[in-house]
């Protein structure tokens, strides 16, 4: 056997774990080693053995059933780490039945490296794991019998915000197979989830033994779980009246045939006095493309939500909405090896910095005047340009707009707010036009 000789200068941790590594050489234990090592290294003070997810933390199952359970961590400044629960030291005991010591009972359970917990048998089974020289607390599991009764509870907050999504778990209670005593309450992991009405929100999961609601109109959503043919009394979470836009971005909406763009959806809440901004919804909000159109495909399925698909070269709008709250965004298409800029300005009615042209019922017909970049240039006017393109988007009871003899006159119909879109050389402007009385 080769000797270890360890050399610093200070008390290095390295140094202060010198003859235990020293006896881990000998032994040929390579994972000993590592977890001193790994120990140092992360500051390591405590360790906590928790439920699987989406059960209760006084976990209680039935015997021939499998449960993973999850490990946390702090270090010596009391913060939380990240610790991975496999290859770990875990162990599992029967309980002692403290009224019949010497009684010889089944081993209620084993557990596997990887925290993988194998109920066997009746009984309550102590459960630990080291990591080097630091040892967890004893998590104690139920190894009970039961037959599943009812859905109890579902849990989870009271109220949410549109299109911020919320987590829930579902209660249930399992009566002993020989009907007596209350028995026991239980997590519901495998719990299927639904919503009365659609129109104010949806349910997706359980994911881990969570379900996430995710609320789209204002009102009372009401959330129900079922099991083993049993379904819950629902639940009525309310849903705040507090967005108040949404953004889509990036400011240049623009890609290459061929390619593909991420659009990322924000949205600006205020609650009370209090205001938020750029609070990211992209995965909550639905995603659609302009109808009928043949320049690009929008994503609206889990985890490429906003991703934009080019087919053709040319411009469609996309939207993001949350109910009756959306926004649209245009989205322009070029050909490849072209490059492509939203590079149009329009001359604002007001001039107040706002980008809004304001008109009114009472003047009557008013003339946008549009040109090339990123501020309005007369000597680079392209109102009415043959190659100009006038269109309303959106709005057409409340304003319209000349495409042929006198390009960009819009005519005001009624009060409101309308979108006008101009479109000049594969590049495009949508303008807010606001009609007073």
């Amino acid at each position: 056997m080769s000797s270890i000789i360890l050399k610093t200068k200070t008390a290095s941790a390295l140094t202060l774990l010198g003859p235990l590594l020293f006896l881990i050489a000998c032994s040929g234990d390579g994972r000993g080693l590592l977890e001193e090592v790994e120990v140092s290294n992360l500051r390591l003070k405590s360790l906590e053995i928790g439920p699987p997810a989406g059960l209760l933390a006084d976990l209680i199952v039935n015997p021939g059933t499998q449960h993973t359970l999850t490990l946390t961590a702090k270090n010596q400044a009391d913060l939380p780490i990240t610790v991975d629960s496999t290859n770990r030291r875990w162990s599992v005991r029967n309980a002692i039945d403290t009224q019949n010591p010497t009684v010889v009972r089944p081993t209620v359970a084993r557990i596997d490296e990887n925290g993988n917990f194998f109920a066997l048998a009746e009984g309550d089974a102590v459960v630990t794991v080291r990591i080097g020289g630091i040892g967890s607390n004893q998590f104690v599991i139920t190894v009970e019998d039961a037959v599943f009764d009812s859905i109890e509870q579902i849990i989870g907050a009271d109220s949410m915000e549109r299109c911020l999504p919320q987590s829930y778990t579902a209660k249930g209670r399992y009566l002993p197979r020989d009907g007596s005593g209350e028995g026991s309450l239980r997590g519901l992991p495998n719990a299927s989830w639904a919503v009365v009405d659609s129109n104010l929100g949806s349910v997706s999961g359980p994911i881990d033994g969570v379900a996430t609601a995710t609320g789209v109109n204002v009102g009372s959503l009401e959330l129900v779980a079922s099991f083993e043919g049993k379904v819950s009394a629902p639940k009525s979470i309310a849903i705040e009246d507090t967005l108040r836009e949404i953004n889509i971005g990036p400011e240049t909406a623009a890609l290459v045939i061929g390619d593909t763009l991420n659009l990322i959806a924000t949205g600006k809440y205020m609650k009370g006095d209090i205001e938020r901004n750029n609070i990211v919804i992209t995965e909550s909000v639905q995603w659609l493309a302009e109808e009928n159109n043949s320049v690009l495909r929008v994503s609206n399925e889990a985890k490429t939500k906003g991703v934009v698909s080019s087919l053709t070269v040319g411009n469609a709008f996309v939207t993001a909405a949350c109910g009756n709250v959306l926004q649209q965004r245009t989205v322009v298409v070029s050909a490849a090896g072209s490059t492509v800029t939203t590079g149009l300005s329009f001359q604002d009615s007001l001039d107040d910095g706002e980008d809004i042209f304001v008109m009114s019922l009472a003047r009557g017909p008013s003339q946008v005047n549009l040109s090339t970049g990123t501020g309005y240039d007369a000597d680079a006017d392209i109102t009415t340009n043959d190659g100009t393109d006038w269109s309303v988007l959106n709005g057409a009871d409340i304003v319209s707009v000349n495409n042929a003899a006198i390009k960009g006159l819009i005519t005001p119909l009624s009060v409101g707010t309308a979108t006008v879109r101009a479109t000049y050389n594969n590049q495009l402007l949508d303008i807010e036009v606001r009609v007073l009385p």
